[in-house]
């Protein structure tokens, strides 16, 4: 799955220039996990919006380009967070 860093202000997406895509699993990896989805978008090839957080908590948005794989694995988690697994 494909990420770009983004800014995100106050509803408003920009793609930040000279920025690549980086591997989204490399990019949780990079903040221990601690990432959230926002909101489903549309731009692009990317369909959620992620806040992740640094260890001094500063926070970073990224567009993600979602998978099935990861569609499934949101479920799987929302599923067991309810406590319905």
């Amino acid at each position: 799955m494909k990420s770009l860093k983004v800014e995100f202000i106050k509803d408003e997406i920009k793609k930040i220039d000279g920025v690549e895509s980086e591997d989204w699993q490399r990019v949780c990896e990079i903040f221990s996990d601690d990432v959230h989805r926002l909101k489903d978008i549309e731009k692009d090839i990317y369909t959620g919006l992620y806040e992740c957080f640094d260890d001094d908590n500063n926070s970073m948005f990224y567009i993600v380009e979602e998978d099935e794989k990861l569609k499934k694995i949101r479920r799987k988690n929302f599923i067991e967070n309810i406590g319905m697994d």
